[in-house]
């Protein structure tokens, strides 16, 4: 019964590492790519001034938009209902007109009915800017449906802001495999209790 319980440890062990769900969407090296909305390519406006990885970045900026959120966000993909899901990456941005929250968002659904399953959002002062900065975000995927959406939005009084930005580079979306790791954990007892 040890060498069943040893094998089963070295299998949860040996689970191999999901593969990223965004893929050269998350790094922003294919250009175009899949994000819907106004995303750019690399851009030099309070911004690091360049990709913390390969050769591009994302950005999402506006001069102003009457307050109204400006975001971009990649399409619903597929997950197992119920998946954990973890978002990593790195986010800079900044603004020199307006005061501003940028956000990047973890969201389970493909349209209606969205629910932010976590969120960073980081209010940002006028002429306030920040360089690479990581972060994680993760959550339970119900609806077996996921998107990630990043934005900023202005704070009143609303009016021209030339170069609100937010920067993202080096996304990673990664399902964990908990279903697996959660059956195996739940036989070592009976393998136990057989001796």
């Amino acid at each position: 019964m040890r060498i069943l319980t040893g094998l089963a440890v070295l299998a949860l062990l040996a689970t191999p590492a999901m593969a990223n769900l965004l893929g050269d969407n998350g790094g922003f090296e294919v250009w175009p790519n899949d994000w819907q909305g106004p995303i750019q390519d690399s851009h030099p406006v309070w911004g690091p001034g360049g990709a913390y990885e390969g050769d591009h970045y994302g950005s999402v900026q506006t001069g102003g938009n009457n307050g109204n959120p400006y975001e971009a966000y990649v399409t619903s993909m597929e997950v197992p209902a119920s998946e954990i899901v973890t978002l990593t990456g790195v986010i800079a941005g900044g603004t020199n007109g307006q005061n501003a929250d940028i956000y990047i968002q973890l969201i389970d659904g493909s349209s209606t009915g969205d629910v932010v399953v976590q969120e960073l959002r980081i209010n940002i002062p006028v002429t306030y800017g920040f360089g690479w900065t990581p972060f994680s975000l993760s959550g339970h995927i119900a609806s077996g449906h996921i998107k990630v959406k990043a934005g900023l939005q202005l704070i009143a009084p609303i009016g021209w802001s030339n170069g609100t930005a937010i920067h993202m580079d080096a996304l990673d979306l990664v399902p964990e495999p908990a279903s697996l790791g959660l059956f195996a954990l739940a036989g070592l007892p009976l393998l136990r209790r057989r001796r």
